[in-house]
């Protein structure tokens, strides 16, 4: 999938019964070529938050 397939995304609770935000980027790891976090914004007035990705 790319990247600006994800943008957009919502971000959604553990058990999906919330609507956490929007995906705003992702962060990579780039030796390993990994996604290593996702970063979301729950709203235009609040800042990014960092989920690390598992």
């Amino acid at each position: 999938m790319l990247f600006t397939e994800v943008r957009g995304l919502p971000v959604l609770s553990a058990d999906g019964d919330r609507r956490l935000g929007t995906v705003t980027s992702l962060t990579v790891d780039a030796p390993a070529g990994l996604v290593s976090h996702l970063r979301f914004r729950a709203g235009r007035l609040r800042g990014e938050t960092v989920l690390p990705w598992e």
